[in-house]
């Protein structure tokens, strides 16, 4: 399937067929969870979830990763969200955003790079996370942090 098809097949999925991905919406994140490492797994990646719990539920996030043939041991992270707010279905906001991580995935998962790159797909961007530390990916970088895999404060 070329990219641009692909693409669209995503966003369709997470916007037409899944639908409203609010924290108040949880069945709606796990199924695009599911389908996110689904997708990942179908590009021959390791899948692993990252527990978050919030308002009683466990959200998570999705990470996959190409291990770079390199001696550097810097990580390249590139991430997008699949959560929405809750009036909308999300087709720009943010299934385009997982539809460009998850092409991205699938083109470098045959590619073999210097550089060790991580994708992970975030949920809990969206108010009442928004800027605060129930954020999917403000969970996320702490855990780097705290395995040391990032410097700084």
């Amino acid at each position: 399937m070329h990219t641009e098809a692909y693409l669209r097949q995503v966003v369709t999925v997470l916007a037409q067929d899944i639908g409203v991905r609010s924290y108040r919406h949880a069945d709606k994140l796990h199924d695009a969870a599911r389908y996110i490492s689904g997708q990942f797994s179908s590009f021959g990646y390791q899948v692993a979830r990252q527990p978050l719990y919030f308002f009683e539920n466990t959200y998570y996030n999705i990470i996959a990763e190409r291990t770079g043939s390199g001696k550097s041991k810097t990580i390249l992270v590139i991430g997008a969200h699949y959560d929405t707010v809750r009036t909308t279905s999300g087709a720009d906001d943010n299934a385009s955003g997982i539809a460009g991580l998850l092409a991205l995935a699938r083109t470098l998962a045959t590619t073999q790079g210097l550089r060790t790159v991580r994708f992970v797909a975030f949920p809990l961007e969206e108010p009442p996370a928004y800027r605060t530390d129930s954020m999917g990916s403000y969970h996320y970088a702490r855990s780097l942090k705290m395995k040391r895999e990032i410097l700084g404060g």
